[in-house]
């Protein structure tokens, strides 16, 4: 039985997640600029893990360099929280225009075939409106793996909502079930597997900015347990509120290659992607809190 307190919880999702519906875009990027001020210039909200994983990664920038990307990132994760509030009751129409797949069609010859694949993604610009954006823009049909919540109440209703583009929403422990039980309607298992792992003991040690870094082993265990590709999807901001995300080819054949290998031609195309516009990664994230086994 859900206690009082996730009743509470639900309440007050519903009555934000209703006012965000109502919530013009200029009006949600002007409370993005005040709480761009609490967040960053007020409270300093996790400010030196931000600038601990800058130094780890560019330590070939300036001081000054670095803060500019600071600042430009905070800006941005305050952008990316409130549109995230938002997309919970984004339509159809406001998804494709502010979340566009540009070459959706690449996944054309696996659906006609009903084949599977893996797309995998990364902490990077808008990846909440995945949520919304690719059920209606691909041709296949898109499972999103998420992390369980401990309010049961919240995560039904956030489910209801993110299912309405005809995406099927599956919790981690779920996967290989769900993976199964759609089979027939060429699934699409979306990962966004780019942050640190839960586990370190199914961790794979990859090279990522010049480091030994623990990284998720999913996108590599689901193409070889079912043989099947990955693609990677790219999010690029065009301008506040918009993107275009491309989708590209990264492993066709995953019985040519270790997992381990699968798993750093992932990392090394989440370094790159960074490093064309690094503000836009998830910075705040405590990324390397895990040492490499020889350490």
């Amino acid at each position: 039985m859900a206690k009082f307190s996730d009743h509470l919880g639900l309440w007050a999702f519903k009555t934000v997640r209703f006012s965000f519906r109502l919530t013009p875009f200029w009006l949600l990027y002007a409370y993005s600029n005040f709480l761009y001020l609490v967040l960053y210039k007020l409270l300093g909200y996790r400010k030196q893990v931000v600038r601990d994983n800058l130094l780890r990664c560019f330590p070939e920038k300036t001081e000054a360099e670095r803060s500019q990307i600071e600042r430009e990132f905070y800006s941005h994760l305050c952008d990316i929280f409130l549109e995230s509030l938002k997309g919970l009751s984004m339509s159809e129409e406001v998804a494709k225009k502010r979340w566009k797949v540009v070459n959706g069609d690449i996944l054309d010859p696996i659906a006609q075939k009903e084949g599977a694949a893996v797309l995998a993604g990364a902490h990077y610009n808008n990846w909440e409106w995945g949520g919304a954006g690719l059920g209606f823009q691909t041709p296949m049909l898109s499972m999103v793996i998420y992390k369980p919540m401990a309010n049961k109440l919240i995560e039904a209703e956030m489910l209801k909502g993110r299912s309405l583009s005809g995406n099927v929403i599956v919790p981690t422990y779920e996967t290989a079930k769900q993976f199964e039980a759609h089979r027939s309607q060429s699934p699409l298992l979306v990962l966004i597997a780019d942050q640190n792992p839960s586990s370190v003991k199914k961790a794979h040690w990859v090279e990522f900015f010049g480091q030994q870094t623990a990284t998720i082993h999913g996108p590599a265990r689901y193409a070889q347990g079912y043989n099947i590709p990955i693609y990677y999807f790219d999010v690029q901001k065009v301008k506040r509120g918009v993107y275009e995300v491309h989708f590209e080819e990264l492993i066709k054949d995953p019985q040519a290659h270790t997992a381990e290998e699968i798993s750093q031609i992932y990392m090394a195309k989440v370094e790159a992607q960074i490093r064309k516009a690094p503000a836009y990664w998830l910075w705040s994230h405590k990324r390397w809190k895990h040492k490499p086994p020889q350490a």
